[in-house]
């Protein structure tokens, strides 16, 4: 079992975090704009490979091997997906702003 957090995004663009063997839908993302499940801006993913707060303030980027860090730049995950897999885990499971 996977104990560490993790995101994945389904077709839909519904973001799913798993932990613990758990998994949960936690937000939508659609042209890059990350949500809640309540509907509210969590934050997007930038074009530029960054992605910003409800703010508009960097939190972390992707560079092009995939690997996702934080505003601090240490290395925090890993995705396939570009600034989309990356703000998706930044914003909603690294910074936990998901409620």
């Amino acid at each position: 079992m996977n104990s560490d957090p993790y995101t994945t995004i389904d077709q839909d663009g519904w973001i799913y975090s798993h932990h613990d063997g758990n998994t949960t839908h936690v937000a939508d993302i659609h042209n890059g704009n990350v949500t809640n499940t309540h509907n509210d801006l969590l934050g997007h993913a930038g074009t530029d490979g960054n992605v910003y707060d409800a703010h508009n303030h960097v939190i972390g980027c992707v560079d092009t091997q995939g690997q996702v860090f934080d505003s601090a730049g240490h290395h925090v995950s890993d995705t396939t997906l570009g600034s989309a897999g990356a703000a998706a885990y930044l914003l909603c499971v690294y910074n936990g702003n998901v409620s």
